[in-house]
Parts: C-alpha cells; structure tokens; sequence
C-alpha cells in the first residue's frame, strides 16, 4: 500500500508543500502552531485554555488532504471541532499527556500521537497569509523551526528540539543564534564537545555574541576549566558591560576560586542590573553562609523570597541559616515550605527530619528521613540518621540495615562505622563490632567512645582468640589520658585491661583510684560494680562483662 492510500501518513510540513503548492505562510504557520501547541499542553491534565494569538483556526496536514480545526469563539486550546471536507465535523479534545486525533475518510479511523501531530501536523493560520502562495522563504522555514525548537527544549524534549535546529541550520548555516540554540541543547544532554562546536561557530559568526559567551563558559565551568570560564564571561562583559547573566556566572567562578570579595563584587552588579534576579540573591546567601555570616545570609535569601516565595532551595538555605542561629521553629517553617514547592526535595526533607529529631519528635523525624531516602536512594546522610531514629525506638534490625546502606554508598563514612559498632556491641556481635571500631580509630584516634567500646571488648571477651591485652591497654591508655585520668569509667576500662594482660597490682591500684573519685549522679551507678571487680583483681583474676559505658548512636549533621 502506497503512502498516498495510508489515512495515517503523516508528513514533513516543508516536503508537504512540494506536493499540495502551498506557499511559506502555509509552512510557517505549520510549524509556528506546532510551538503554540506545545506551550499550551504540559504533563499532567487537560490543556488550561492556552489562547493562541491569531484567529480561530489551525491546519492539520495529512498525506491526502488539508483539514481544519476550528478552536470556536475564544481562540482556546481545550476542545476543538475538526471540519472535514465531505461536511462532517469532529469534536477533539487535547490531553497534556498526549493529544489523540481521530481522522480519516467515513468508516476508517487513525489515531495521531501528540509528538507527531505536534511536530508535523497542527498549525495556526494567519489572516494576513493566504495557503495559494507559490514561493516560500528559507528565512520563513529557518524561524518556524527555531521557534518548535525552542518549545520543544522548553518542554525538555531534547532530541527533537535539537532536530530542529538542525533543519534551521540547513537553510542558514551561518546564523549565530541557531548554532547556539543548538549548543545550548546538546549542552543540556551533557554532549560536551559538540556544544563546545556549536558554540564557538556562533561566536565565529558573531564574536560580541554574549549569550553564547557565557553559555560556551557554562561548559568550561561543566568540565572543571575554570579558568576558560573566566575567559569567556570576562569577554561576554567586554562587549554587554550590563549582561546580568555574565556577571552572575563570573562570580560564582571566582567565588569557586575563593576570591570571595571579586565574586560579591559581580553579584553586587548582577543585582544592580536586575534586582529581581532571584538566584543572585541565593547564591549571596549561600556565599554568606560558607563565612559563618548567617545574619547576612538569611537577609539575602528573604530578598529571593520576597521575590519568588516559592523558590524551594532558597527556603531551604534559609532553614539551615536559621537552624545554625538556633532559630528552630523559623528553619522548620522553611523546611515546609520548600517541601511545599518541591515535595521531592531530598535535602530538605533531611534537614527537616534532623531538626525534628533534636526536639525528639521521632515518629516524624522518621518518615522525613524515609522522604529523603526515597527521593534520594543514595543519601548515605539520611541512611545513618535513619538508622540512628530507629536505634532510639528499639527498632534494632533495621537500624543496622540502614547503617550498612550508609556504608555500601560510602565505605569510609566515620560516623557510621562508629554507629553500627555500638549497635552490634548492644546485640552482643562484639567481634564484628570492633572491626568498625577499628576504622574509626585509624580515622579518628581520639574518639572518646570508641577508644572505650574497643578497650572493653579486647581486655573482657569471653574468647581469647578476641581478646588483646596490649591493644586493649593502648586504647584504654589514651582515654584516660583524654579524660585526664578523672572519668571512673574509662579507669575501670584501664583496670580491665590490666588484668586481662595480667598485670594485676595495677588493676587493683586503678580500679582504686576509680573509686576515690568524687561521686556525681552520673556515676553513682558504677561504684558498685568497679567494687565486685576490685576483688576479682585482688584474687589476681580477670574480669569478663559487657561493657560499662552504655552508647546510643548520633545523628550527623
């Protein structure tokens, strides 16, 4: 079957005029209605009455024929009537998914899918024009399709956008603003190399081009070449000394860089050439904020706010500035509302759940971190924390599943390792606990904590293959030198230790010495065990037992 017999052919607009003789406004308004489609319809729902700027008709191109579609009185895409040439009208409806159109001769029916009605098929008419023009433009074609091009990037349809611009291309190669639409485009697919290229032929066509400047210096950026960034928006500035944009990049550049007063030197004009530049505003809090300035901070992301209340990630940089000033109940508020504006927000549901968990409301806490985990599998931040709710609440196997998420994301997450010990430590698998013990240690040789845990287990184990008395007597050593021989606890650790290597007159001596230390309420509760242990080690017997330094597992910030 040939394609003229096929109801659902549809054809290239600009090939389609070769065959019917329409002329350049014919093929214009093809693609040019196709753009004003694609705004009009999103992702989810039907079309909002999105008003197209011309009169009350657009053209739908098939292999076999020119229909038209009348949108009625008020030029809105929301229902619109197909006329068909033997009389018989059809009512369609535009979905934001996708747009089914059914057409075709009496008793055949096609279905049209919106990436194809939309690219090729549906146009508006202008009155001005008239569809029996002969001759057609090049200029024409180039700009219908850059405009689809850019409803279709709009949309984050990348490779037909792209396509396009290509086609605009092919009438007009040497146009500065299709190569670097085109750029800009393969920029978003992270085609690195191939928007370098197009960047740079529209810089060769036009060399003062400033937006493709600054987007050829977005891609340096992309690749860690700083310094070509640099280059490209100092140059964007020499030619547009009032592009926003240019400045606003340079100084993140140079803020990168930590030339901090250069970098506020350029936001500071970003803003006084466009004072509702809403991301200035965020990255001058947020450049605050890495200064411990968080008064300043929080008043620059209040001027984001004023601007665009909504704007999720400045809410969420202003929660942390707050929660660093102690201000809880205002990051919270924050927390919500970026949430509000962004549900998906894995970091903000972090910091919500954190804060929430220092006020002890667990339950809530929980589900925020479960949130994150959730827009964010490989958040090994909220992985711990989570672990560490679920810890507090006795929910010990899945606190510890948590914890090993955490440490198949980041092997060498310290505060992990030192959790998931002391929680193996309480569910009595020792041995494997001091291996995360251990790897705390050799990151961090001083934590208190585990200095004791890991002394505990070598000097009292009930296996000797476990047990080290020297490596017990090294670790217990160094807490009590931490603690300046004052915490009756890690004495008692050190007693152990002696007497687990035998050295049972120093066991005695500072099990002793514990006990002559000043009784708080905190250690009212040891007194009476180091006592049963100091007999032991007055018999010159060692002693094997839990450990005396209870440990519930952090959170980390």
């Amino acid at each position: 079957m040939s394609s003229e017999d096929r109801s659902d052919d549809v054809i290239d607009p600009i090939a389609f005029v070769g065959r019917t003789g329409a002329g350049s406004s014919v093929v214009r308004g093809l693609l040019l209605g196709a753009a004003c489609l694609l705004f009009a319809l999103g992702n989810d729902g039907p079309a909002r009455g999105y008003a197209l700027p011309t009169p009350q008709a657009v053209m739908f191109a098939r292999s076999d024929a020119l229909q038209w579609i009348d949108l009625g009185p008020t030029g809105k895409v929301e229902k619109l009537q197909a006329r068909w040439p033997d009389g018989r009208r059809q009512e369609i409806t535009s979905s934001r998914d996708q747009l089914k159109m059914t057409v075709g001769h009496p008793g055949r029916s096609s279905a049209f899918e919106n990436k194809n009605v939309a690219s090729a098929a549906l146009a508006q008419r202008h009155p001005e024009t008239h569809a029996d023009q002969e001759h057609a433009e090049p200029a024409d074609y180039a700009k219908a399709h850059i405009e689809l091009g850019t409803a279709l990037e709009s949309r984050g349809r990348l490779d037909d956008a792209i396509r396009h611009y290509r086609r605009a291309l092919d009438f007009n190669p040497a146009s500065a603003e299709v190569n670097n639409h085109l750029g800009r485009a393969l920029a978003a697919q992270e085609k690195w190399d191939q928007a370098v290229e197009q960047f740079r032929k529209a810089l060769e066509v036009n060399p003062r081009f400033a937006e493709a400047r600054v987007n050829l210096g977005m891609v340096y950026e992309s690749r860690n070449k700083t310094d070509q960034a640099m280059d490209e928006f100092r140059k964007a500035l020499r030619h547009a000394p009032d592009d926003a944009r240019a400045h606003h990049r340079l100084g993140l550049a140079l803020e990168s860089r930590g030339k901090l007063k250069a970098a506020f030197k350029h936001f500071g004009r970003a803003l006084e050439i466009n004072p509702d530049y809403v991301r200035v505003h965020r990255e001058l809090g947020m450049a605050r904020s890495s200064q411990q300035r968080f008064d300043q901070a929080i008043d620059h992301f209040r001027l984001a706010l004023r601007i665009d209340p909504d704007d999720a990630d400045a809410n969420y940089q202003i929660g942390i500035a707050l929660r660093v000033r102690d201000r809880v109940d205002g990051a919270i508020e924050h927390y919500r509302r970026a949430l509000d504006a962004q549900p998906d927000h894995a970091d903000a549901h972090y910091e919500l759940a954190f804060v929430l968990g220092s006020k002890g409301e667990l339950d809530e806490a929980i589900d925020h971190y479960r949130r994150a985990i959730g827009a964010r599998p490989t958040h090994a931040r909220a992985h711990n924390n989570l672990g560490a709710m679920l810890g507090m609440q006795g929910q010990l196997d899945e606190a510890i599943s948590h914890y090993r998420q955490a440490l198949a994301i980041d092997p060498d997450y310290v505060d992990t390792h030192q959790n998931l010990g002391q929680l193996l430590f309480r569910t009595k698998r020792a041995e494997e606990a001091l291996g995360h013990f251990r790897l705390v240690l050799d990151a961090q040789p001083d934590s208190l904590a585990v200095l004791a845990d890991a002394a505990w287990i070598l000097a009292t184990h009930s296996s000797a293959d476990v047990r080290a008395p020297r490596e017990a007597i090294e670790y217990a050593e160094r807490a009590s030198r931490l603690t300046q021989n004052r915490h009756p606890a890690v004495l008692d650790i050190l007693a152990a230790a002696y007497a687990a290597d035998g050295q049972f007159d120093r066991a005695t001596q500072t099990a002793q010495a514990a006990l002559d230390l000043p009784t708080t309420p905190q250690t009212q509760s040891l007194t009476d065990p180091i006592r049963e242990r100091l007999k032991l080690y007055r018999q010159s017997k060692p002693f094997h037992q839990p450990s005396p330094l209870p440990n519930e597992p952090a959170q980390t910030e």
